[in-house]
């Protein structure tokens, strides 16, 4: 089943790729380490968040490993890195086209197919990039990301149910856990 949901490390590049004062030259920034030759998205990663010291990009330098681990070397006929650092900078290259900076904004979307691809959406206000991932995991979504993600299904029998994805996670209601049509 798949599912969409947002991640820690994905909401602080949310944030970081957010409208305001400093936008552009976040996007400059950007573009300048998925240029860096030779350099891995893990080295991309590592590189931003110690460019970053003290501020909330920092918690992501743990997270750089087991990026490496499971995206780019775990899935290595899938060229993830390529992937990611194409469809990035052309999101990038969107959010500046015309005469106002648009934010970007990230969400992972799991258990869609065998691939790992990306899409990215442009409208006059951001741009959205959607991460397809063929990974199916056991507990889907993220426990740390402070957005919460919900999947709400019907079986052939019409019962709905709802299903908490990621964010802060708490003991459903009733009403929530079996929605009756």
């Amino acid at each position: 089943m798949p599912y969409v949901y947002k991640s820690f490390p994905v909401e602080v590049l949310d944030k970081f790729f957010t409208a305001g004062p400093n936008l552009g030259d976040a996007y400059e920034y950007s573009l300048g380490l998925l240029s860096r030759d030779g350099a891995s998205l893990k080295d991309v990663t590592e590189q931003h968040a110690h460019d970053a010291r003290g501020r909330e990009l920092e918690a992501v330098i743990p997270q750089a490993d087991l990026f490496d681990t499971v995206w780019l070397t775990g899935m290595p006929f899938a060229h993830v890195d390529a992937i990611m650092r194409v469809a990035y900078e052309k999101a990038i290259r969107l959010a500046m086209e015309g005469s106002e900076l648009k934010p970007i904004e990230t969400f992972w979307v799991t258990g869609t197919g065998p691939a790992f691809e990306m899409h990215i959406s442009a409208t006059d206000r951001r741009v959205t990039v959607f991460v397809f991932t063929p990974i199916q995991r056991r507990h889907p979504g993220s426990r740390t990301a402070v957005s919460q993600s919900w999947a709400i299904r019907a079986d052939q029998e019409g019962n709905v149910t709802v299903e908490q994805v990621s964010g802060k996670y708490r003991e459903l209601t009733g009403s929530e856990a079996s929605a009756e049509q």
